[in-house]
């Protein structure tokens, strides 16, 4: 399956901020890459 990522959803895990968000982003991102999904930036 293919995901639409925004850009500022990339910018939140690589700054890690705020950091609340930025490790439910990381998480799901996680989950979705070892499902196989692809990433659309």
């Amino acid at each position: 399956m293919r995901y639409g990522v925004d850009t500022s959803i990339i910018l939140r895990v690589l700054t890690g901020q705020p950091t609340s968000l930025a490790a439910i982003v990381r998480t799901r991102l996680e989950s979705l890459w070892l499902s196989g999904a692809i990433l659309d930036v």
